[in-house]
């Protein structure tokens, strides 16, 4: 951001694409990984899903385990992604 300035500045308007290439990767990354992070279904992974699953943990009579509904084997992908292990809060 501060390349940039000086570029727009010293009126090198045509490198600035030189500095504006990288800042704007970096923010779809970011931006990217921190959406995975907020909001992933894996408590491992996602803020979100362990606060759910630390309160259903810590008040299981407030937050029975839901019920999800049956898949058909046809939309089955169990065989083909590897399981992860099972989560426990600390």
């Amino acid at each position: 951001m501060v390349a940039t300035t000086i570029l727009m500045k010293m009126g090198r308007l045509r490198w600035i694409w030189v500095t504006l290439l990288p800042m704007a990767w970096l923010v779809v990354i970011t931006m990217t990984a921190s959406y995975q992070k907020i909001f992933h279904s894996n408590p491992r992974i996602g803020f979100l899903a362990y606060a759910n699953a630390w309160l259903r943990k810590s008040r299981p009579e407030k937050f029975p385990p839901r019920k999800l509904p049956k898949r058909s084997a046809s939309f089955s992908t169990s065989a083909s992604m590897p399981r992860s292990p099972p989560f426990s809060p600390p």
